[in-house]
């Protein structure tokens, strides 16, 4: 059917569009796309205190590109466990199987689905040393119970330093691109420690501190959600 242009004017606006053609079903997919809302970044959070007698500091804040910006900072505001001191030497001339845990001996900070918080959890490690070498295993968040942010099950964050080698300053480093939460596959993170030079009457050290990195939730494992977070943990003896 041809319409003529007065006939056309006669007709309502949305009516008239359609009956020219010019693609009516792609002007509604755009029109649908534009009327998406994104998530919206979440906003900057940071927390400074101490955790047990270790002062420290948590940022986890919009970045370029919708990433977070994760920084955390105890072992280098604490001269016991800093490993910015050239002279700190670490002992290696034992043999230790010591486990060292706290119920409240991690605080994190998280950006989740558009929401920030804080939140408390137990952690766990284990120090051993012996003919092998020094070496850190066992290590998990969330242990005494799973780790819930928002409403979301992430369970434990045991996916570092599964087997992370001391390293003469007493220090330990790992990273992890998958499973790093038992509960999820993309997630991925970062874990930095340190033990104390000063020993308890065992011979062991008094405590081991450190901060993590992790972002989870989609398969880059960059853009939606993040946690960093500090740990101060004694040995039970």
């Amino acid at each position: 059917m041809t319409l003529s242009k007065a006939s056309l004017l006669s007709l309502p606006l949305a009516v008239a569009i359609s009956s020219c053609g010019g693609g009516g079903d792609g002007n509604t997919a755009n029109s649908n796309s534009r009327n998406q809302i994104p998530t919206p970044s979440a906003p900057s959070i940071k927390d400074e205190g101490t955790l047990n007698y270790l002062s420290y500091g948590l940022w986890n804040e919009p970045s370029d590109g919708g990433t977070r910006n994760l920084r955390a900072d105890i072992l280098s505001r604490n001269a016991e466990v800093s490993l910015d001191i050239s002279t700190r030497e670490f002992n290696r001339n034992r043999d230790v199987d010591v486990t060292y845990q706290d119920d409240d001996g991690f605080i994190g900070i998280y950006s989740h689905d558009g929401k920030t918080g804080k939140i408390t959890s137990d952690v766990t490690l284990k120090l051993t040393i012996n003919s092998a070498g020094a070496y850190v295993n066992d290590f998990g968040i969330g242990v005494e119970n799973p780790i819930v942010i928002e409403g979301q099950n992430l369970g434990r964050l045991d996916g570092l330093a599964g087997f992370s080698e001391i390293t003469s300053k007493g220090g330990f480093t790992d990273n992890d691109d998958l499973g790093t939460f038992s509960e999820l596959l993309y997630s991925s993170g970062s874990i930095k420690g340190a033990f104390s030079n000063q020993d308890t009457d065992q011979g062991n050290p008094n405590l081991v501190a450190g901060e993590i990195k992790v972002r989870y939730g989609d398969y880059d494992n960059e853009t939606k959600n993040s946690l960093v977070g500090v740990f101060v943990a004694n040995p039970n003896e």
